[in-house]
């Protein structure tokens, strides 16, 4: 496990999440997948992730879209003038008081789904030995599973993010704290603006949890 009390070993972290990420975009386990066409629609590229390596938190989505394709950042806000579902996600940790610099975030599949489909059991079978390496790279306190995909791959098992109750799991890939997609959240943001506040509760709620624990983690080193 990768200590990250010091620069020299966050550049370690750095130089082994880039070998992951060469190796993902390598990666042709599934039949049809990470390629590219003469349009970013029509392709099925691999991400591999973006954001903070020493982050005590990752939120985990279910694959990336077309966008998030050409920009090689998973959940990207807008295209063109377009919001994403990734605007939503940025809006709702800027409410909470933070930037999604600040988090690392990635998916348990990591190609585009044609037409934004679900994924295959078989693809996600292909796919949790990048994840499980991201989670050892970064050393979370806590994942988020964002929607129902990639909750029922944590819990392996078929789950409805409606029907889980807000609480923090044990599970075999590490503590996690499922919440809503933020496609959920755009979808029904205009027939009930209280979804956007409750889902910023929620992330201010587990944020500041995850804060109170690294401050008492730290206080035990010295």
């Amino acid at each position: 496990m990768i200590d990250l009390s010091s620069q020299e070993n966050y550049d370690l972290k750095t130089e082994e999440y880039q070998k992951l990420c060469e190796k993902i975009n390598k990666c042709h386990k599934c039949k049809g997948m990470n390629k590219r066409s003469l349009e970013f629609k029509t392709s099925t590229l691999s991400v591999c992730g973006h954001g903070n390596l020493n982050s005590m938190i990752i939120f985990v989505g279910q694959s990336p879209c077309v966008k998030c394709q050409e920009t090689q950042i998973p959940f990207y806000p807008y295209d063109g003038r377009k919001k994403l579902s990734g605007y939503f996600l940025d809006l709702a940790l800027e409410l909470a008081g933070y930037k999604r610099e600040e988090f690392f975030i990635t998916n348990i599949v990591c190609c585009h789904a044609p037409d934004n489909r679900a994924n295959t059991e078989e693809e996600m079978r292909n796919c949790e030995e990048y994840l499980l390496k991201i989670i050892e790279i970064i050393n979370p306190l806590v994942i988020i599973p964002l929607g129902n995909q990639a909750c029922s791959f944590f819990f392996q098992k078929p789950m409805k993010i409606t029907k889980i109750k807000k609480d923090i799991y044990d599970t075999k890939y590490g503590k996690i704290y499922p919440l809503e997609h933020p496609s959920w959240i755009m979808k029904n943001y205009n027939l009930d603006c209280t979804i956007l506040n409750k889902f910023v509760k929620d992330i201010k709620w587990i944020t500041e949890l995850v804060k109170d624990i690294s401050i008492i983690n730290e206080d035990r080193k010295e």
